[in-house]
C-alpha cells in the first residue's frame, strides 16, 4: 500500500510539472488569429448598387497573382461607405520572412468597380488597425481612349456590356441605347449622363451639362512593332527611325528619322482609321480583338484592344460584317503610318 501510495504521489507531481511547462510556452496557439481592422471608402460622392460586394483580402505582396492567405466578403445590401470591416487571420497560415500586403475593393454587378493600392502591414504585430483605405474607380480594360472636351479631360473605355466614363474622381457607367447613328451610351439618371461616339469625336453631357466637342487625344507610344511569316520578316519604328529585317534575319535596313526626336523621347505613331486594311490572322502583322463596331451610316468604324496592349480604329465598310469579341488582321497600308513628337505633337517622319 505504501508503494502504491509512493507511486502515485510521484505520477500526480509529473502531472504537475507537466501543467507548469505548459503554462509556461507562449501563448500562440494552433488557433492564434491576427485582426486587421479599418474602414474602405472613396471620395466621389457615388452610391453603391444594392447588390455591391465589398472584399478585404491579405496576400503575398511580392505579386497580385499571389494566393489569397485571408479574404472577407460583405454583401452590402445598400449600405454606404465607409464600410467597416475585421479580416481575421490565422497566424499558422503566415510564413516568416514574407511580406503581406491588405488591399480592399468593391464588386458592383460581379464586376471590379473600386480598389485600393495593396498596403503591406506589419504581420507580427498583436492587432491591426488600418484607419480609412481610400478606394479609386477600377480602370477599364477593354478599349480605352482619352478625350479633350473643351477644358474637360476624360476616359471612356469598356467594362463588360457597359462604357466607364471617368472624368475628374469621378466614375460613371452608362449602357448602349439605340442611335441612328454612331454609338450612344446613357447613364439613365436626371440630369442626363450621356455620352454620343462618332468615330474620333464625340459628344458629352454630364450631369446636364453639355460639353464642347469631344476630340480623341492621340496616347504616348515608345515604338510600332510589327512582324510576319513567309519569309520572316520584322518593322520596328521609333524615335530613332525605322529597322526592316526580312528573310529570317538574313537583310537588314535601317532608316534614320529625318529630324531629331523629341528630348523626354516620348514618340506617337499614328495611323488614321482609313489607314490600317484588314487581313486574315493567320498572316497578318497586327492582331486586335473588336470590342465595338460602331456604325455611321458611309462606313463603320471598328473599335480594337491590339495584342501589344495598345488600341486601334479601323475604319471598314458598313457591310462588313464584323462582330464585338472577334479577332481580325490588320496591316498598314503604304504611306500611311506617321511618327509625332508626344510633347508637341511635331511631325518626326515623312
Amino acid at each position: 500500500m505504501v508503494r502504491a501510495g509512493i507511486g502515485q504521489g510521484l505520477l500526480l507531481g509529473a502531472f504537475a510539472i507537466l501543467a507548469l511547462a505548459l503554462a509556461s510556452l507562449p501563448a500562440q496557439a494552433a488557433g492564434d488569429t491576427l485582426l486587421i481592422t479599418g474602414q474602405l471608402t472613396y471620395l466621389p460622392r457615388i452610391a453603391l448598387t444594392p447588390d455591391s460586394l465589398a472584399i478585404v483580402e491579405l496576400r503575398d505582396s511580392a505579386s497580385a497573382d499571389a494566393p489569397v492567405v485571408a479574404e472577407r466578403r460583405m454583401a452590402l445590401q445598400g449600405r454606404q461607405v465607409p464600410l467597416p470591416f475585421e479580416l481575421g487571420v490565422d497566424r499558422a497560415t503566415l510564413v516568416p520572412g514574407v511580406r503581406y500586403a491588405v488591399r480592399g475593393g468593391i464588386l458592383a454587378a460581379g464586376r471590379p468597380s473600386w480598389a485600393t493600392e495593396p498596403l503591406v502591414v506589419d504581420t507580427a504585430a498583436e492587432t491591426i488597425e488600418l484607419g480609412e483605405l481610400v478606394m479609386t474607380p477600377v480602370r477599364a480594360r477593354g478599349f480605352a481612349s482619352t478625350l479633350r472636351c473643351g477644358d474637360l479631360t476624360i476616359t471612356v473605355g469598356f467594362q463588360g456590356d457597359l462604357l466607364r466614363l471617368e472624368a475628374g474622381a469621378e466614375a460613371i457607367d452608362l449602357k448602349q441605347v439605340e442611335s441612328a447613328s454612331g454609338a450612344r451610351f446613357s447613364a439613365g439618371t436626371e440630369p442626363p449622363t450621356t455620352f454620343w461616339s462618332k468615330g474620333e469625336r464625340a459628344t458629352l453631357v454630364l450631369h446636364g451639362v453639355t460639353y464642347p466637342e469631344c476630340v480623341v487625344q492621340r496616347a504616348e507610344a515608345p515604338a510600332f512593332r510589327a512582324r510576319g511569316n513567309e519569309p520572316g520578316w520584322s518593322l520596328v519604328i521609333d524615335a530613332a527611325g525605322l529597322v526592316l529585317t526580312t528573310g529570317y534575319g538574313e537583310a537588314r535596313l535601317a532608316v534614320g528619322a529625318p529630324v531629331p526626336p523629341p528630348a523626354d523621347g516620348g514618340v506617337v505613331l499614328g495611323v488614321r482609321p482609313d489607314g490600317f486594311a484588314v487581313g486574315d490572322p493567320e498572316s497578318a502583322p497586327i492582331h486586335g480583338r473588336i470590342v465595338l463596331n460602331e456604325y455611321l451610316g458611309r462606313e463603320s468604324y471598328l473599335h480594337l484592344d491590339l495584342e501589344d496592349g495598345g488600341d486601334a480604329v479601323v475604319e471598314v465598310s458598313p457591310d462588313a460584317r464584323h462582330r464585338a469579341g472577334e479577332t481580325i488582321g490588320l496591316s498598314v497600308k503604304p504611306g500611311a503610318a506617321h511618327l509625332f513628337a508626344a510633347a508637341d505633337e511635331r511631325r518626326l517622319a515623312a
